[in-house]
Protein backbone atom coordinates (compact mmCIF):
# COMPACT_ATOMS: atom_id res chain seq x y z
CA UNK A 1 0.00 0.00 0.00
CA UNK A 2 3.03 1.89 0.36
CA UNK A 3 2.99 2.47 -3.51
CA UNK A 4 -0.39 3.11 -3.91
CA UNK A 5 0.03 6.33 -2.74
CA UNK A 6 2.68 7.41 -4.89
CA UNK A 7 0.59 6.51 -7.92
CA UNK A 8 -3.10 6.77 -7.60
CA UNK A 9 -3.98 4.10 -9.86
CA UNK A 10 -6.76 2.23 -8.62
CA UNK A 11 -6.36 -0.99 -6.27
CA UNK A 12 -7.55 -3.23 -9.07
CA UNK A 13 -5.37 -1.61 -11.81
CA UNK A 14 -2.59 -2.04 -9.88
CA UNK A 15 -3.21 -5.59 -9.14
CA UNK A 16 -3.74 -6.25 -13.31
CA UNK A 17 0.06 -5.06 -13.66
CA UNK A 18 2.56 -7.51 -14.85
CA UNK A 19 6.11 -7.50 -14.72
CA UNK A 20 6.01 -6.45 -18.08
CA UNK A 21 4.54 -3.42 -17.89
CA UNK A 22 6.46 -1.54 -15.64
CA UNK A 23 8.87 0.70 -17.50
CA UNK A 24 12.22 1.23 -15.86
CA UNK A 25 12.46 5.04 -16.67
CA UNK A 26 10.15 5.63 -14.44
CA UNK A 27 6.62 4.84 -16.05
CA UNK A 28 3.89 1.49 -15.64
CA UNK A 29 1.51 0.98 -18.60
CA UNK A 30 -1.98 0.58 -16.66
CA UNK A 31 -3.45 -1.76 -19.49
CA UNK A 32 -6.73 -3.15 -17.31
CA UNK A 33 -8.48 0.73 -16.09
CA UNK A 34 -11.95 1.52 -15.31
CA UNK A 35 -12.38 3.34 -18.02
CA UNK A 36 -11.21 1.01 -20.57
CA UNK A 37 -8.40 3.46 -21.35
CA UNK A 38 -4.78 2.36 -21.20
CA UNK A 39 -2.92 4.99 -19.39
CA UNK A 40 0.99 5.23 -18.70
CA UNK A 41 1.65 6.20 -14.89
CA UNK A 42 4.42 8.21 -13.47
CA UNK A 43 6.35 5.98 -10.35
CA UNK A 44 8.33 8.52 -7.92
CA UNK A 45 12.03 6.74 -7.02
CA UNK A 46 10.58 5.04 -4.09
CA UNK A 47 8.25 2.88 -6.00
CA UNK A 48 10.69 2.54 -8.65
CA UNK A 49 13.02 0.89 -6.00
CA UNK A 50 10.20 -1.30 -3.91
CA UNK A 51 9.54 -2.74 -7.96
CA UNK A 52 12.74 -3.71 -8.77
CA UNK A 53 12.32 -5.51 -5.36
CA UNK A 54 9.12 -7.69 -6.07
CA UNK A 55 9.37 -8.41 -9.66
CA UNK A 56 13.16 -9.40 -9.39
CA UNK A 57 12.33 -13.20 -9.13
CA UNK A 58 9.19 -12.82 -11.47
CA UNK A 59 8.73 -13.41 -15.15
CA UNK A 60 7.42 -10.67 -17.54
CA UNK A 61 3.74 -12.17 -17.27
CA UNK A 62 3.63 -12.09 -13.74
CA UNK A 63 1.15 -9.87 -11.54
CA UNK A 64 3.88 -7.75 -9.96
CA UNK A 65 1.35 -7.84 -6.81
CA UNK A 66 0.50 -11.35 -5.63
CA UNK A 67 -3.28 -10.61 -5.38
CA UNK A 68 -6.35 -11.11 -7.74
CA UNK A 69 -8.10 -7.71 -7.27
CA UNK A 70 -9.23 -5.40 -4.49
CA UNK A 71 -11.32 -7.80 -2.28
CA UNK A 72 -7.96 -9.71 -1.53
CA UNK A 73 -6.29 -6.64 -0.81
CA UNK A 74 -8.95 -5.32 1.51
CA UNK A 75 -9.09 -8.63 3.48
CA UNK A 76 -5.40 -8.92 3.86
CA UNK A 77 -5.64 -4.78 5.06
CA UNK A 78 -8.41 -5.66 7.40
CA UNK A 79 -6.80 -8.74 8.91
CA UNK A 80 -3.38 -6.27 9.13
CA UNK A 81 -5.61 -3.47 10.97
CA UNK A 82 -7.25 -6.00 13.34
CA UNK A 83 -3.67 -7.70 14.24
CA UNK A 84 -1.86 -4.30 14.88
CA UNK A 85 -5.17 -3.03 17.28
CA UNK A 86 -5.22 0.03 14.14
CA UNK A 87 -8.37 1.69 12.68
CA UNK A 88 -9.57 0.03 9.31
CA UNK A 89 -9.25 1.66 6.35
CA UNK A 90 -9.72 0.34 2.81
CA UNK A 91 -7.50 0.21 -0.09
CA UNK A 92 -9.15 3.28 -1.72
CA UNK A 93 -8.91 5.06 1.30
CA UNK A 94 -5.84 4.24 2.20
CA UNK A 95 -3.89 4.41 -1.57
CA UNK A 96 -6.15 6.69 -3.78
CA UNK A 97 -8.12 8.85 -1.46
CA UNK A 98 -4.18 9.58 0.35
CA UNK A 99 -3.15 10.08 -3.43
CA UNK A 100 -5.65 12.95 -4.30
CA UNK A 101 -5.10 14.39 -0.56
CA UNK A 102 -1.55 14.62 -1.18
CA UNK A 103 -1.37 16.33 -4.84
CA UNK A 104 -3.78 18.79 -3.78
CA UNK A 105 -1.87 19.88 -0.36
CA UNK A 106 1.33 20.08 -2.47
CA UNK A 107 -0.71 22.82 -4.67
CA UNK A 108 -1.74 20.51 -7.77
CA UNK A 109 -4.59 21.35 -9.27
CA UNK A 110 -7.41 19.76 -9.95
CA UNK A 111 -6.71 19.31 -13.57
CA UNK A 112 -3.63 18.20 -12.92
CA UNK A 113 -5.00 15.48 -10.07
CA UNK A 114 -7.28 14.24 -13.00
CA UNK A 115 -4.15 13.00 -15.41
CA UNK A 116 -2.16 11.69 -12.42
CA UNK A 117 -5.27 9.67 -11.49
CA UNK A 118 -6.58 8.56 -14.41
CA UNK A 119 -9.81 10.07 -14.15
CA UNK A 120 -12.23 11.21 -17.50
CA UNK A 121 -13.84 13.87 -16.18
CA UNK A 122 -12.95 16.72 -14.37
CA UNK A 123 -16.13 17.06 -12.63
CA UNK A 124 -15.72 13.62 -10.82
CA UNK A 125 -12.99 14.94 -9.09
CA UNK A 126 -14.05 18.20 -8.20
CA UNK A 127 -17.66 16.50 -6.83
CA UNK A 128 -15.17 13.16 -4.90
CA UNK A 129 -12.15 15.66 -3.86
CA UNK A 130 -13.55 19.18 -4.12
CA UNK A 131 -13.42 19.51 -0.03
CA UNK A 132 -9.89 19.12 0.10
CA UNK A 133 -8.94 21.78 -2.70
CA UNK A 134 -11.77 24.12 -0.62
CA UNK A 135 -9.57 24.45 2.15
CA UNK A 136 -7.13 25.58 0.32
CA UNK A 137 -8.90 28.04 -1.37
CA UNK A 138 -9.98 28.93 2.25
CA UNK A 139 -6.36 29.17 3.93
CA UNK A 140 -5.35 31.24 0.64
CA UNK A 141 -8.20 33.87 1.27
CA UNK A 142 -7.20 33.84 4.90
CA UNK A 143 -3.51 35.04 4.27
CA UNK A 144 -4.91 37.85 2.66
CA UNK A 145 -5.23 38.94 6.20
CA UNK A 146 -1.12 38.60 6.74
CA UNK A 147 -0.58 40.61 3.80
CA UNK A 148 -1.60 44.09 3.28
CA UNK A 149 0.59 45.66 0.14
CA UNK A 150 -1.83 48.59 0.24
CA UNK A 151 -1.95 49.64 3.64
CA UNK A 152 -5.61 48.95 2.92
CA UNK A 153 -5.94 48.12 6.48
CA UNK A 154 -4.95 51.47 8.16
CA UNK A 155 -7.99 52.96 6.46
CA UNK A 156 -10.92 50.91 7.65
CA UNK A 157 -12.14 52.43 10.55
CA UNK A 158 -13.72 50.13 13.69
CA UNK A 159 -16.12 50.63 15.42
CA UNK A 160 -14.29 52.08 18.21
CA UNK A 161 -12.86 54.83 16.40
CA UNK A 162 -16.57 55.68 14.79
CA UNK A 163 -17.95 56.49 18.39
CA UNK A 164 -15.28 58.93 19.40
Amino acid sequence: MVGHRHHGARVTEACNLRVRDIRWEGYALLTHTKNGTARLVRLTRLMLQALDVLCRDKGPNERVFGYAGRDGVNKALRRICDAAGIQYLSSHQCGRHTFSARMLRQGESSMVLKQAGGWKSLSVVDETYGHLERSQVDAAIDRLDDSDPLNLGADVATDDENDS
